[in-house]
């Protein structure tokens, strides 16, 4: 019978350092293969809207995400059955017509914002991490991401940040973290904190496997 995979919860705010932390991860856990999910591609469908109006809603709120499809999949993720992950195309701000096939691994991922959100999901993880960066940090991160990688313009960025970001943070993602097993700082690359993390990852995978740890 099949392992089950070690699930683990990455969250923290917009520009936190969350892709980086999984990133890092990843590499630091070689050769355990490791499988991510990023919240972002389980949005809600919004079909019946149009480009405009999907544009102008709001995506740092938790009913913008379909909970119950991604606890769903990553329940078969983790008890070592493929799934077909839906994809966000952010172009049209709504889900694309297309599926991938992700098959499991040793070490199953949720990276997002809202990781730690749902109560269903938290129950699932055998550990929960919150990546800290002050807002300052955060907001610049974003606003280059924004301007370079989606071609917005910086008012556009300020705008949204203010009016959607940074009130759903502090409401939302920012209470996320007493949910957290480990808070690691996004401020700088802090690998102290990752080959860390990365250990007690291990001593689970090997207790997962019944070995002495």
């Amino acid at each position: 019978m099949k392992k089950r995979s070690v699930f683990l919860g990455i969250a923290g705010g917009s520009g936190a350092g969350k892709g980086w932390v999984t990133q890092k991860l990843q590499q630091y856990l070689q050769p355990y293969r490791c499988v991510v999910v990023q919240l972002d591609d389980y949005y809600l469908p919004l079909p019946h809207l149009s480009v405009d109006e999907r544009a102008n809603r709001n995506y740092d709120h938790p009913d913008a995400i379909d909970f119950a499809l991604l606890t769903s999949q990553i329940t078969s993720l983790i008890h070592g059955k493929h799934i077909q992950q839906p994809q966000y195309d952010f172009s049209v701000h709504d889900r694309s017509s297309e599926t991938r096939e992700l098959f499991p691994g040793d070490v199953t991922v949720l990276e997002g914002i809202l990781a730690l959100h749902d109560s269903n999901l938290c129950k699932l993880m055998d550990l929960s991490i919150y990546t800290a960066t002050s807002e300052k940090v955060r907001f610049q991160r974003r606003l280059k991401r924004d301007t370079k990688e989606r071609g917005r313009t910086e008012e556009s960025v300020h705008e949204q940040y203010n009016q959607f970001v940074l009130p759903m943070h502090r409401k939302y993602v920012e209470p996320c973290k007493k949910r957290a097993d480990i808070i690691i700082s996004g401020e700088r690359d802090n690998l102290h904190d990752i080959v860390r993390l990365a250990n007690h990852v291990r001593k689970l995978l090997k207790r997962q496997n019944g070995k002495k740890v």
